[in-house]
């Protein structure tokens, strides 16, 4: 069976409780379907990319987002889609189908986070690229001097 991950875009206005409630009834629907090794990873309220109008017409700024992870034949997948579609708390969704590689695990992807966030700390003090080049001994200075000459 093919590996696929699907991205749910949630309402941030709803209720935590309803939120989870959803993304459970998504989880149970899936492994209903025929589903294998879900993984389940909750990102919690995100800011958009840009804005989406919800249901009652006002612009969103941010939504919840989720992540699953699964293992599944495709009728599964048709399944999920459809329901997704027809709820309209979901802002967005997204389905990958992986062929060759297989998608990051919760845990990889929590690394990962780790490791811009702690780019975006040296930004805001002011660390920027420039400083990391100066860490490794290179003369920032004379190549700028170098590319202007």
């Amino acid at each position: 069976m093919p590996l696929y991950e699907t991205t749910l875009v949630i309402d941030s206005l709803l209720e935590e409780t309803v939120i989870t409630e959803k993304v459970q009834k998504y989880v149970d629907l899936v492994t209903k379907a025929g589903a294998v090794d879900l993984q389940v990873d909750r990102r919690g309220v995100r800011k958009l990319a840009y804005d989406i109008k919800g249901k009652d017409g006002q612009w969103r700024t941010q939504a919840d987002y989720t992540f699953l992870f699964y293992e599944a034949p495709g009728t599964a997948v048709n399944i999920l889609e459809k329901q997704l579609l027809l709820d309209e708390d979901m802002l967005r969704t997204m389905t990958v189908r992986y062929d060759r590689m297989p998608p990051a695990t919760p845990a990889d992807l929590n690394a990962i986070e780790a490791v811009d966030s702690s780019r975006d700390d040296d930004e805001e003090r002011g660390r920027g690229d420039r400083e990391r080049v100066k860490d490794t001994g290179v003369d920032v200075d004379a190549l700028e001097e170098e590319e202007e000459g």
